[in-house]
């Protein structure tokens, strides 16, 4: 019967990470899509949130949290790439 229990306790504690990266808070997945460079999908997420290209008077605040966050990350992205060319030679 030990084992039993054990096999049961395995399996629970195998499931909860399985399902565990989809209890990620919007905020926490366009970090993490940012991160790895995935914009297009972070804004699809957003915009099924009503925190997309338009922003709709029903986002959430953790959507408009989100929003604020991937529009940094963009921004960041885009001035560290415009640094780069400005450096390497290429004219505005």
């Amino acid at each position: 019967m030990r084992y039993a229990a054990t096999s049961k306790t395995t399996t629970a504690l195998l499931l909860s990470l399985f399902f565990l990266p989809g209890c990620k808070s919007l905020t926490q997945q366009v970090d993490e899509l940012t991160n790895d460079g995935s914009y297009y999908k972070a804004l699809q997420i957003l915009t099924k949130k009503g925190a997309g290209v338009d922003i709709s008077p029903k986002a959430n605040k953790e959507a408009i949290q989100a929003r604020i966050l991937y529009q940094k990350k963009v921004e960041a992205y885009c001035k560290s790439s415009v640094d780069n060319a400005l450096s390497s030679g290429f004219a505005r």
